[in-house]
């Protein structure tokens, strides 16, 4: 069995003609994501026409979504796994399953237990792949690993596909299930060994829970020497801020998701809610534990109206210049598949532009888009909102103009319109930085 990434090849990296040399029974391709949509599907077109007698196989949750209509008009993919691959792909290779889609398997205990996830020498060139920092040109971060401990979530976020409403439909999950403590310190160990100084992990599904703070004193016991980037699902605890302190070296980062300033919005889309008092409380104990801290927001959340956004315009403001060492960053959120949204979007105001696999294979195939508009702001709305909290978390002076325009102008009529907000700040020395 041989691993290969890809994206992580040198330039010029043809797969067919690696494939052709191989000579595999089987090609499993990773449909995780639905920005691989296009690219999964040629690739397994061009591989299926080279070798006619490979077995093609998708999984992950893209695929998973939708199975049915991915074996139904792409005759050239043999199977999709459904739901968690371990046994159904071991059943493929041996023989076992001759369904194109083998029935449902949920990952337990056992399973994060017997398996290991991050044996990266499975991998071919392995030790090139592990010197990939988390961004272009991330010395800080240069020398990483992913590993979750654990599968599922106990709460629905109206956007997320990782929700508990969307993994029962996935892959019939319908419980968290969490390594053992020794078994995650193992695997902690492993890439330790490898000269990996950082771990990330994204895997928080109790915010109260014990089995953090546990791990992170079996780290210490080890005398693990790591950094960490930890993202949280709602907002840690002053204990493992402490314990988070405690274990980890210098440059280690917590990660948290407000994604607005308005709390009624949060409120009406995070499965964990949090006021914002409660949030800056927070904030103020990282930077006194001299941890790192790292805030994402967004816009064009469901039920968000333009006086939410300019909720977070002020909130912004207000960190940036309280707790200059935050680092803040505004993202779009694309619609993913199986997400509540996209599952109701009347429900959540929302109107989504994908409905089926062809709709975002489509998509990927030319310039993407974020898929959606809500009852108060179209797709290129969105986009621009977002756009403005970046400029505002980078803005050099105390309160930008726009951020002034939108949150003291008290008439309607006076608010600056979307597509002219950048003409506020054209006077300013640093327009190009924030507009360019």
């Amino acid at each position: 069995m041989k691993i290969v990434n890809v994206f992580a090849e040198e330039k010029g990296f043809d797969l067919v003609e690696y494939l052709k040399k191989e000579n595999p029974d089987f090609v499993c391709l990773d449909l995780h994501w639905h920005f691989q949509s296009e690219a999964v599907i040629e690739a397994a077109r061009k591989i299926k026409q080279s070798l006619p007698n490979a077995k093609i196989v998708a999984g992950g949750f893209t695929a998973s979504c939708f199975s049915k209509e991915i074996t139904e008009k792409f005759d050239f993919i043999d199977f999709v796994v459904k739901g968690d691959a371990e046994i159904p792909l071991l059943n493929i290779v041996e023989g076992r399953e001759l369904s194109k889609i083998p029935a449902h398997f949920v990952a337990g205990k056992e399973i994060l237990e017997t398996i290991s996830f991050t044996n990266y020498r499975l991998l071919s060139n392995y030790k090139k792949y592990l010197k990939f920092g988390l961004a272009k040109d991330d010395r800080e971060n240069k020398w990483f690993f992913i590993y979750n401990a654990g599968r599922g979530c106990p709460v629905n976020c109206s956007f997320c596909s990782g929700s508990c409403l969307s993994q029962k439909k996935i892959n019939n999950r319908e419980k968290v299930v969490f390594a053992d403590i020794e078994k995650a310190l193992e695997e902690v160990k492993s890439l330790a060994k490898l000269g990996l100084g950082v771990w990330y992990t994204s895997f928080d599904p109790y915010p109260d829970g014990e089995y953090y703070l546990r791990l992170f004193k079996r780290i210490r016991e080890e005398k693990l020497k790591l950094r960490c980037k930890f993202e949280c699902w709602g907002l840690p605890s002053p204990q493992f801020i402490d314990l988070f302190a405690e274990t980890f070296e210098k440059g280690s980062e917590i990660v948290i998701s407000p994604e607005t300033g308005a709390e009624k919005i949060r409120e009406r889309n995070k499965g964990y809610y949090y006021d914002n008092s409660t949030l800056l409380d927070c904030i103020s104990y990282l930077m006194k534990k001299e941890v790192g801290c790292v805030l994402y927001f967004t816009a064009g959340l469901p039920y968000e109206t333009m006086d939410d956004f300019a909720e977070t315009l002020i909130l912004v403001n207000f960190i940036r210049q309280k707790f200059p060492k935050v680092k803040i960053t505004a993202l779009p959120i694309e619609m993913e598949p199986n997400s509540p949204w996209f599952l109701d979007g009347k429900k959540y105001g929302v109107k989504t532009k994908r409905k089926t696999f062809s709709d975002f294979y489509e998509a990927h195939r030319k310039k993407s888009s974020i898929g959606y508009e809500t009852e108060n702001f179209s797709e290129q709305d969105i986009l621009e909102l977002v756009s403005l909290i970046n400029a505002e978390a980078g803005c050099r002076i105390k309160k930008s103009l726009f951020t002034r325009a939108f949150t003291e102008t008290t008439l309607l009529h006076q608010k600056p319109k979307l597509g002219e907000v950048h003409r506020l700040c054209q006077i300013c020395r640093f327009y190009n930085n924030c507009f360019a």
